[in-house]
């Protein structure tokens, strides 16, 4: 009995753990479908029931939710954990169990009630880095970004990658969109929901935004940089060029 026991509890928290990791993979990938279907200029009321559970925090026009899933299912069993020797090591040993780290932060600004614009970042863990898939929607794109020969497709549309130099380094992509987004434009925003359920972990960029690829393919470009990591075979020929720049 007693060794159903010590063989069981250590199963039975795992199984909870895998769980918890589902349940918050799916209540983001719902958060972040609800969000694609906001745009400028619709009721404030809309875009907080589009955020519903997610603790909100105003500051004047501004407001800001975060939902964070720790591997672990309690922040100080994390922190805990982190003080072990070895932290990294530990930290890939629970990846390989499928306990990924799962991050989404939404800030909306807000005017007469009317949403003027969405910030949206989605960071996961994937299978060798952190990915991340960061939109912004509002009127315009921000002036810091264009100049006098940008052209309309980036006036309309922005996009471009970005390094994740957290404790976990990887890579991103981020889009600015506006209400003279094409369909396919708006579409590349979306995340793919497998890289949050996912016990292995997305492999690339590719995987974890697809719909971005025709968008980049019509424009001739690739997601605009790379990292050291094993290739994606999903991925772009710019970014196979790239990457064989670190020797691969």
């Amino acid at each position: 009995m007693a060794a159903v026991v010590f063989l069981g509890l250590p199963l039975t928290v795992y199984a909870a753990l895998l769980a918890g990791n589902a349940l918050s993979a799916w209540r983001i990938s719902r958060v972040l479908n609800r969000l694609e279907k906001i745009q400028v200029g619709d009721p404030a009321p809309t875009l907080f029931r589009t955020i519903e559970g997610c603790t909100i925090k105003q500051s004047g026009s501004e407001y800001d939710c975060q939902i964070y899933h720790f591997p672990l299912q309690f922040q100080w069993l994390d922190a805990a954990f982190a003080k072990l020797p070895d932290e990294v090591t530990w930290d890939e040993r629970l990846r390989h169990l499928g306990l990924r780290e799962q991050y989404l932060s939404v800030s909306a600004t807000i005017d007469h009630e009317r949403v003027q614009r969405i910030s949206v970042g989605l960071m996961v863990a994937g299978r060798y880095e952190s990915m991340g898939s960061q939109w912004e929607i509002a009127e315009h794109i921000p002036e810091g970004h264009l100049d006098g020969s940008s052209p309309d497709e980036d006036r309309r549309t922005f996009m471009n990658w970005f390094h994740i130099t957290s404790f976990r380094s990887g890579e991103g992509f981020h889009l600015y969109v506006t209400p003279r987004s094409t369909p396919p434009e708006l579409q590349a925003r979306h995340a793919n929901p497998h890289c949050l359920f996912s016990f292995r972990g997305c492999d690339g960029l590719c995987e974890l935004m697809p719909d971005a690829i025709p968008v980049l393919k019509q424009r001739n470009r690739g997601f605009g940089g790379c990292t050291n990591v094993p290739h994606s075979s999903c991925e772009l020929p710019s970014e196979h060029e790239c990457r064989k720049s670190f020797g691969e």
